[in-house]
This record gives C-alpha cells, structure tokens and sequence, in this order.
C-alpha cells in the first residue's frame, strides 16, 4: 500500500506540472478534474476533458488506481492550481481492490472539501457519484451495484446536509444496465465519456 501510494504521489506531481503548461496569454477559467483512472480517461489525461471542454483551460490531477485517501496529499496540488470549477469522481476502487469502510470514505471526501473551499470559497466543486459496475467487471467479486447504490446514497446526503454550495452529479442512473457504455464494465468507452461530458455541460 505505501509504494502504491508513492507511485501516485509521484504521478500526481508529474501530471500537475504537465497539466499547467498552458498559455498564459490566454486567460481561461481553471476546470480541475480529480479522480482516478475512470477520470484521468483512457485514452489520455486530458483527451476527452480538453476536447469537449476548450472554454477551460483544463487540469487533471487524476491518478489511475488510486482512493479517496489520495485526496489527503493531492489536496496541495489542488489548491496550487486554484481552480475556478473542480469535477470530483471517486470510490470505485475504494469498494474494490483498495478496500476501506464507507464512513473512512465520506471522511475523506468531506476532509478535501472542506480544505478546498478554506482557501477557496468562490471554486465551484461537483461531485460526480460512483459508475455501477457492467457485466465484464472483474471488481463484481469486490462489491455490487446494490453496494455502490448504498454508498452514493450516503455521498449525496453528506453533499447536501453539510455544503451548501457543492453539487452531486447523479451519473449511477445514467450508466446502470448499459454495458454498452464501458470498455471492460469498469471504464466508460467513448459512448459513456459523451454521456458523462453531457451531464456536465448541463452544470457549467
């Protein structure tokens, strides 16, 4: 657990600096994605992100096969970049191979808010909830849809009981019972990351 979680620290390094390369003569709106692999995207960090969303100038601190825990040191990095908008999906490793206890995970979702919007009251942050699973996922022999039905239902109430002005994206409904939307039952294909895209251009 301790080298996974150095290779992600080290990534996520990596991934800031690339992802704040940008033209400085051009002032955009900062849009921060953070997750895991599900939102780093499989065809690239920022294939989909910089493709459907050029208003932004987009950051993608995402980190293929990483918690919720990650979000205890990504928070730095977060907070360097101050970003305008901040697109949050995490968990599904969390009900998998990384295995932790639902309220260990609402702890650290609401830990990264709350740390957020300290140094940042005016970032918008959308937290989008945990994809189901498809029929190919190897993590079925982890958990259930019921399960992750379960823990989304109680990232919703902690979104709208304790933040006022943070929004949880409903993206369970969306993608439960289409296997045609994901490559292996696990990662969105480009038919689920257009779905997903759509949903989030409703918001901003």
């Amino acid at each position: 657990m301790k080298n996974l979680l150095s290779k992600c620290f080290f990534i996520s390094l990596i991934l800031f600096a690339s992802a704040c390369n940008c033209n400085n003569n051009e002032k955009k709106s900062k849009l921060l994605f953070i997750g895991d692999s599900i939102t780093y995207g499989h065809n690239g960090y920022d294939f989909y992100w910089s493709r459907f969303f050029q208003d932004y100038e987009i950051i993608n601190l995402s980190i293929p096969g990483c918690g919720a825990d990650s979000l205890r040191w990504n928070i730095y990095n977060v907070i360097e970049a101050n970003p305008d908008i901040i697109s949050l999906m995490i968990g599904i490793n969390d009900l998998g191979y990384n295995r932790i206890e639902k309220n260990e995970y609402l702890n650290y979702i609401k830990a990264f808010i709350s740390s957020v919007k300290y140094n940042n009251d005016n970032c918008k942050i959308y937290v989008n909830s945990i994809l189901p699973l498809g029929k190919e996922s190897t993590y079925l022999t982890k958990t259930s849809n019921l399960e992750i039905r379960d823990w989304n239902t109680s990232l919703k109430t902690l979104i709208e009981s304790d933040f006022t002005d943070v929004t949880f994206i409903d993206l369970y409904s969306d993608f439960y019972g289409r296997d045609e939307l994901y490559l292996d039952g696990l990662h969105p294909n480009d038919k689920g990351y257009e779905i997903w895209i759509k949903k989030l251009k409703f918001y901003f």
